[in-house]
């Protein structure tokens, strides 16, 4: 025997470990030539108790729509699956269930936009199961093809993250993807990588566990397990009282901020919203890149509540977009003036443990901090100054600064400049949400957080 076969055998074998009861696999038969329309009577197709819908979800005024799978008693409806089909559609669009048992989504001009490709045509009917997976399955009932061998940032209990698969962040109705989870397709590494809009390449990863041969990421009720060729079980998260009970769901998303959560949402409480109940990696302000923004956009800043992480811009800055402030911030006043002396007309106003560190061009040691101030101050291209009290460094900044980060790790004084006699900005304290898309390359620096015998 071979060993990819022998490798494939494994896998099958330890996929039964992450499988689904019988009773979450209940399913109502959806027949050949059924169809689902955007405008239509019949916008989507139910799991038999309720709990998941497959079909059209409305993003943006209801004028786009999102071919996915969704929680459908959450309040708001939670997405955790949807077709690569530029991520939304605009207008009428139309799923039909084909006779050759393919699923294919046309557009109002009969346009193809997506299909499952490879599926054999003894497809018998289609279902969306309980356990949130929704199947093409031949008259004998086994799998032609699966939601959850193609996922998107999601993962359900009983589904698992096969070695070369991966999860890419989504913002819900665009094609914008930042951050991937990927285990390799040796099964030696678990890995958190930043990628590039442009060319979907990753730069590298901030967060990484060390495997050996692991066969699949396994989501469970007792939460998030790397299984290994040997049936060693390396933890993810841990179990917890929260996770371990069938009156909450369940879903564990790559965030557009690049973390990854493990979520719970009680049942029959529409309105309760999803809990964090575990994350990695704790501390994604660190994370550094050599080219590109950083975590958020240029000239904002990367700062972490609890589990929660926000995008800031400095005192007299402004988002690029409101509703997206992942995108960078832009300087709502004139610059200092490089034809004439206008260095009275500006001051510095200081941002404890804030600091971004790959904008320097300038860089002196040891230095007084006054006079740090002062050589920015009279020197018409610098955007602001970093100060090292422990030091005496001192490092002057040009627009646009990236990789801007805050918190006590920092342990450094940022002084923007601003016009003198302006009130502070929005951005100093305001301001800041989950992270999505940054237009930019990406490029990886340090620190790598790995993790090589986690909670085994």
């Amino acid at each position: 025997m071979s060993s990819s076969s022998f490798l494939f055998l494994i896998q099958i074998c330890v996929i039964m470990l992450c499988s689904c009861s019988m009773e979450a696999r209940r399913s109502h038969n959806i027949i050949l030539g059924s169809t689902l329309s955007s405008f239509g009577p019949q916008t989507s197709w139910l799991s038999p108790s309720g709990d998941f819908a497959f079909g059209f979800h409305p993003v943006v005024d209801n004028r786009r729509f999102l071919l996915a799978i969704w929680f459908d008693k959450t309040d708001p409806k939670t997405v955790v699956w949807s077709a690569e089909a530029e991520r939304s559609v605009t207008g009428e669009a139309t799923l039909e269930l084909k006779t050759d048992g393919r699923l294919v989504l046309t557009d109002a001009q009969n346009r193809v936009l997506w299909n499952t490709t490879g599926v054999s045509d003894d497809v018998s009917h289609a279902a969306m199961l309980d356990d949130g997976n929704f199947v093409l399955a031949g008259p004998d009932g086994s799998l032609r093809w699966q939601s959850f061998e193609h996922p998107t940032d999601t993962l359900l209990p009983g589904q698992s993250l096969l070695p070369g698969n991966k999860l890419q962040s989504m913002d819900t109705g665009k094609s914008d993807k930042r951050f991937e989870l990927l285990l390799d397709i040796n099964g030696s590494n678990l890995s958190l990588y930043a990628i590039t809009l442009q060319s979907d390449t990753s730069y590298g990863f901030y967060w990484s566990v060390n495997t050996s041969n692991a066969t699949q990421l396994c989501f469970q009720q007792s939460g998030l397990r790397l299984v290994q060729m040997n049936e060693s079980v390396i933890n993810i998260t841990s179990p917890s009282t929260e996770t371990e009970t069938d009156k909450v769901y369940q879903r564990a998303t790559l965030g557009d901020d690049g973390v990854f959560r493990h979520y719970v949402h009680p049942k029959n409480k529409a309105t309760m919203g999803w809990k964090t109940v575990a994350f990695v990696p704790e501390e994604i302000c660190q994370s550094v890149f050599t080219y590109g923004s950083g975590i958020c956009g240029f000239n904002s800043y990367c700062k972490r509540d609890n589990e929660n992480v926000e995008c800031k811009c400095p005192p007299q800055f402004s988002y690029f977009d409101h509703n997206r402030t992942f995108g960078g911030c832009k300087q709502d006043f004139s610059s200092q003036s490089c034809n004439v002396d206008e260095s009275s007309m500006f001051e510095l106003q200081a941002m404890v443990n804030v600091d971004w560190p790959l904008s320097a061009y300038d860089h002196f040691q040891p230095m007084k901090e006054e006079d740090c101030k002062e050589v920015c101050l009279i020197d018409c291209l610098c955007a602001a100054v970093i100060f090292w009290n422990s030091t005496g460094d001192c490092w002057k900044k040009r627009h646009p600064m990236s990789n801007g980060r805050s918190g006590g790790f920092v342990d450094r004084t940022a002084y923007i400049k601003i016009p003198k006699g302006e009130e502070e900005g929005e951005g100093e304290g305001e301001g800041g949400s989950s992270l999505a898309v940054v237009a930019t390359s990406w490029g990886y620096v340090m620190p790598q957080i790995v993790v090589p015998n986690a909670k085994k």
